[in-house]
């Protein structure tokens, strides 16, 4: 099981709704053409409506509660927003010396810019590019770190990946040095310090600082050879990949020695081990730092099936891995007294799924958060700290980001005066301000308390909802879905050209999950009164007669499966603002019958425009807008196919989805306009020779088909999915066998 860092946007890609948040009904739908908009006859010769509403219901209790707040003190928000947006990347640093920050693209290249709040402009200063193995997720140009003094000599360190593909591979410490300032490095500057063959591309971490002591820090994975992380023996590197250095942080002195020296006080200094080796026990030690108040070292260890970990660094210390995974020993009866070091927090899956740590906040702007340690989720977008209780100094995790702005994050770094960056893999840079709000949490703890069900059923919608079906539903785990929406009295509803539906402010929409008809899960995504959306899951209690809020994810099992809740930051990550938040409300989707109580198979569209619903009258559908054609076994594969990846995968796969990757996945997208057909892979091509996005005629070399195949790291949606959808992928590897690209 390779790591979940570095899950780049292809891990987003293919990603809609909040983890289970489209629809999906189990039976097939049939479209049928709307009902004429006269009476018909009833069974019992009463003459019943046309339509499945007769007014719109009084909403007098389902509306959006305020905002809950967190209690940091702190929030995150997007930094130099006039910055053009990068390219993977995954480190940023301030340059000594100078008002600009460095960041690293993947790919090989390190950029300035200015730390001024209008930087515009991204400047080359280091291109190493042909040097650089980037194809596979977790390989590429992975880390800097400024010599200590580089105002005097010029030197920073970078660790990448060499190219050679996986026959040739490597990973490989380098020297570079500029003379003006950091300004440019030259490429032909590069001292190699390390380089050591590889025979897996993953787990090979990917982080280097200098510490407080003035020495260089590295960590590296255990490439998948799991009981490596345990080997210390004092051997040679000659051979093919250097076992003794898997899943290790290496401590070395670069100012001594060639090409380096070994610091007098590292645990096997004086023998009896790998002298560079300076702390072990590791799977994928991704990112670290030090405190710059303690000099304390704090790792994020990337879990394997189960949990994330945070570990306090101490020379010579052993942290478990492949018999521990956070506090748990993978193989009974074989951890004790083994001496190994405890983390200090434990996360387990899914609350994150690729840790990723950042610094001690050591800024000014911040107070309450002064001496907690940040950290973040590269998958589920989530950034928390760790901060003391000031009444038992336990450290609790708080969220920093509750509402969003998500950042899935790949790297943190600090300014002069400790003031806290990051950059995420969807190309943005974001920062740690202060939050004077208050924490408040205003959403009911019961479900029935809500307004939006019957306080006295909580089985039942309140009477003010509205239920609607959708023609493409979203895979569920074979989950069965209820869906209702609630808006204001008095406000309605505005329809994009693209046919996306613009709830107003206060508008809730509710979605209750069953398996095996039995409620688990009910979801209220609400547009608060900031304009912006949030989503909260509530679980039902066992005697299904209430459900209660979750102030986290979790996962719980149902009969032999496991259901993952989805944190509350997991829900903008693919209720995309681009998709307009709301994906299963748009009209291409909504163009169906619906079996209203009492009225079966009535037109959804209709009846909805004769209650008064939307802004303007929509008789009938915009010439810009088809319906999806989802389940219906009659229309063609592509229309089929295509709905498909419509309600799975354009929330993210579209322009400003919130991924670098460039295939549109929207329904009326042609084809030959899609990026899809035989495309090269953007990122990476997981190992399979002549693998394209969808390979025509080749569902076997298609990453779209391999991605719903997986139930890996390279699972799309990579959210809370844990059973294949046998139904929807082979429906689209028919297509793509029977693709024929323009």
């Amino acid at each position: 099981m390779r790591p979940r860092h570095l899950l780049l946007p292809v891990a987003v890609a293919l990603a809609p709704l909040i983890t289970h948040c489209g629809g999906d009904e189990p039976a097939p739908l049939t479209p049928v053409e709307a009902a004429a908009p006269d009476a018909t006859e009833a069974a019992d010769g009463a003459t019943a409506s046309a339509f499945g509403l007769d007014k719109r219901p009084t909403n007098a209790t389902c509306k959006a509660p305020p905002r809950p707040s967190g209690g940091t003190g702190a929030k995150v928000v997007a930094a130099f927003p006039e910055l053009p947006q990068l390219i993977d990347p995954v480190a940023i640093q301030k340059v000594p010396g100078l008002a600009k920050w460095w960041v690293v693209e993947r790919a090989g290249r390190v950029l300035t810019f200015d730390a001024a709040p209008t930087a515009a402009t991204l400047t080359p200063a280091l291109d190493i590019r042909p040097r650089v193995e980037s194809v596979y997720l977790e390989a590429g140009f992975l880390g800097l770190a400024a010599h200590p003094k580089f105002a005097q000599n010029g030197f920073i360190y970078v660790y990448y990946t060499r190219n050679g593909g996986a026959t040739n591979f490597g990973v490989r410490l380098s020297r570079f040095h500029s003379t003006d300032g950091g300004l440019t490095f030259d490429p032909a500057s590069e001292k190699v310090l390390l380089d050591v063959a590889r025979n897996v591309v993953e787990h090979v971490g990917g982080h280097v600082a200098f510490g407080p002591d003035g020495f260089l820090y590295l960590g590296l994975g255990d490439e998948s050879y799991r009981a490596d992380a345990q080997n210390t023996a004092d051997v040679a590197c000659d051979d093919a990949a250097c076992p003794v250095l898997r899943g290790k942080v290496l401590r070395i002195d670069v100012d001594s020695g060639d090409p380096y020296g070994i610091p007098a006080t590292n645990p096997f200094a004086g023998g009896g081990g790998r002298k560079e080796l300076f702390a072990w026990g590791f799977r994928n030690p991704w990112r670290w730092s030090f405190d710059r108040a303690t000099g304390d070292l704090w790792l994020g260890d990337v879990g394997e099936d189960a949990f994330e970990e945070i570990d306090r660094i101490a020379p010579g210390g052993n942290y478990g891995w492949p018999l521990l995974e956070g506090r748990s020993c993978l193989k009974p009866g074989e951890c004790d007294g083994k001496g190994f070091v405890e983390p200090v927090a434990v996360i387990p899956h899914p609350e994150a799924l690729a840790l990723v740590v950042g610094p001690v906040y050591r800024g000014t702007k911040i107070p309450t958060l002064v001496g907690s340690l940040l950290y973040g989720d590269e998958v589920n977008g989530t950034q928390w700290a760790l901060v003391a209780n000031p009444v038992t100094g336990a450290l609790e995790p708080k969220v920093l980001n509750p509402s969003g702005p998500l950042a899935y994050v790949t790297s943190y770094g600090e300014d002069t005066d400790g003031e806290v960056f990051m950059v995420d893999y969807s190309g943005h840079v974001f920062t740690v301000v202060p939050d004077a709000t208050v924490a408040t949490n205003p959403l009911p703890e019961r479900l029935s308390a809500t307004g939006c069900v019957d306080g006295a059923d909580a089985t039942r919608a309140a009477a003010g909802l509205i239920p609607y079906g959708v023609l493409a539903p979203f895979w569920s785990d074979g989950a069965t879905k209820e869906r209702y929406l609630a808006i204001p009295d008095g406000q309605s509803v505005g329809v994009a050209a693209d046919g996306d539906l613009d709830l107003p402010v206060n508008s809730v929409t509710m979605k209750t999950f069953a398996v095996g008809g039995k409620r688990i899960e009910t979801r209220l995504f609400v547009r608060h009164d900031d304009g912006e959306w949030a989503g909260y899951s509530y679980e039902w209690n066992d005697a299904q007669t209430d459900a209660f809020l979750l102030p986290a994810g979790k996962t719980k099992a149902v009969g032999a499966e496991t259901w993952t809740f989805p944190s509350r930051s997991e829900c903008l990550r693919c209720h995309t603002k681009a998709a307009g938040r709301t994906l299963g409300l748009e009209l291409a989707q909504l163009a169906r019958p619906f079996d209203y109580p009492g009225r079966p198979a009535r037109d959804q569209l209709a009846t909805l425009d004769h209650v008064g619903l939307f802004t303007t009258r929509v008789p009938a559908l915009p010439s810009a807008v088809s319906p999806l054609a989802g389940y219906d076994s009659a229309a063609p594969i592509d229309a089929r196919a295509r709905s498909y990846l419509h309600a799975n995968c354009a929330s993210c796969h579209r322009p400003d989805g919130g991924t670098a990757a460039t295939m549109d996945l929207r329904f009326g997208i042609p084809i030959a306009a899609a990026r899809l057909c035989n495309a090269l892979p953007q990122r990476g091509d997981l190992g399979i020779a002549g693998a394209a996005l969808v390979k025509s005629g080749a569902p076997a070399q298609s990453l779209v088909s391999h991605r719903m195949h997986a139930l890996d790291f390279s699972r799309m949606p990579p959210i809370a999915v844990r059973r294949v959808d046998t139904e929807g992928s082979a429906l689209v590897d028919q297509w793509i066998r029977d693709l024929t690209c323009p």
